[in-house]
């Protein structure tokens, strides 16, 4: 994925929002969320952070610049959230591993340096620590850890690897080194097993760890055979992108551009998402860019996710735009709930829905004119 240059403002927010997260009450807010409950309304979500808020402003926003506060809090919320999904989607309890969170500058999660961190950690759970090694695939620390176990963790680590279909390649490891087999040959004899497995767990650091040895070439084949399979995660494309050269990117990230914009809207730190338009400017057509707005505008406007947050991406989007991208988004008949927006305005298009679709969106708990602080909310004339 593309680098950008944060700005030494954006990079202390950063620091601070974790500072706060790791405070006993920001733990406990922490602790709280669920990603199951994403689309919980705005009042509830609220009323579970208004002791939280409260700890903020007292320990940090009052300190801070009059401008930096919504931004404060904006990191705050995105960095929580990235923070529920990396442990749920690994199976994790964040309850006493918070501190040992790396981040890269972005505001991502760096999940090597987070499991090296556990690596070391002799009070951490012997099959969590051998587990994320394996997330890793890296061999060393695997079977230092199974060497280091005593039998009976062993066996309690064969029971968990049996009962779950994505560690079937870690139960036969296992059983091979039981059975006395030559470890380097058990590494070569299920290579191919093993990178399906750390595609299928989503596991990134593992695929680098396994490609390492290989040339470039190499790399690129094997990245290509798994990120053309339908539904792959991103970082495939990403990592395959990275390897290849300036004559192949520009195809590369125009024939996948779409993801690519949807990718950064995940990112906890929002401010570089112009940047980003910037950098793919000369390739957003005005299809890409009415299929970006509608995205923003129905699976997080309405979905009622950080709506304040999502409602300045979508100006942002907007102000990039050319006359001609504009035009086309708001004659845009493939979106309609796009062009009611554009043309007729948030109120407008909550009626529509309410009418058309009352149980497929959740309606926005703060009026446009809140959430605007009285300036009035989209639409072109």
């Amino acid at each position: 994925m593309k680098r950008f240059v944060l700005s030494l403002q954006d990079l202390c927010l950063n620091r601070i929002a974790f500072a706060a997260l790791l405070a006993p009450e920001g733990r406990e807010w922490m602790s709280k969320c669920d990603p199951r409950r994403e689309n919980t309304d705005q009042r509830f979500l609220r009323e579970r952070n208004a002791s939280f808020m409260k700890l903020l402003r007292m320990r940090f926003l009052d300190l801070m610049p009059d401008t930096l506060p919504d931004q404060f809090l904006e990191v705050i919320a995105h960095k929580s959230s990235h923070l529920v999904r990396f442990f749920e989607k690994r199976r994790l309890q964040s309850r006493g591993l918070l501190a040992e969170v790396r981040w890269r500058p972005e505001g991502t999660i760096d999940e090597g340096g987070f499991t090296r961190v556990l690596l070391r950690n002799p009070d951490c759970d012997p099959i969590l620590r051998f587990l994320m090694a394996w997330r890793c695939f890296w061999k060393e620390d695997i079977e230092r850890l199974w060497g280091e176990m005593p039998e009976r963790v062993q066996k309690e680590v064969e029971e968990v690897t049996q009962c779950h279909d994505v560690f079937a390649n870690i139960s036969t490891w296992i059983q091979c080194v039981r059975e006395g087999a030559d470890r380097d040959s058990v590494w070569l004899r299920n290579e191919e097993k093993f990178y399906k497995m750390a595609f299928r767990m989503n596991a990134f650091v593992g695929l680098e760890s396994l490609m390492q040895n290989l040339t470039p070439k190499a790399k690129k084949s094997r990245l290509r055979s798994l990120y053309s399979n339908a539904g792959a995660p991103f970082e495939v494309f990403d990592m395959y992108l990275s390897l290849s050269d300036e004559n192949e990117r520009p195809q590369l990230i125009k024939k996948n551009l779409f993801q690519i914009l949807i990718q950064y809207l995940e990112w906890p730190l929002r401010q570089v998402y112009g940047d980003v338009l910037e950098w793919t400017r000369e390739y957003i057509t005005q299809e890409v860019f009415s299929r970006l707005l509608n995205h923003i505008l129905c699976f997080k406007i309405l979905r009622d996710k950080d709506v304040k947050c999502y409602l300045h991406l979508f100006t942002c989007v907007l102000d990039h735009g050319t006359h001609a991208q504009k035009e086309y988004a708001k004659k845009d008949t493939v979106h309609p709930y796009l062009h009611i927006f554009l043309t007729r305005g948030l109120f407008e298009l909550h009626n529509v829905l309410r009418q058309t679709a009352p149980n497929s969106f959740f309606p926005i708990s703060e009026k446009p004119e809140v959430l605007f602080q009285g300036k009035p909310v989209f639409w072109i004339s």
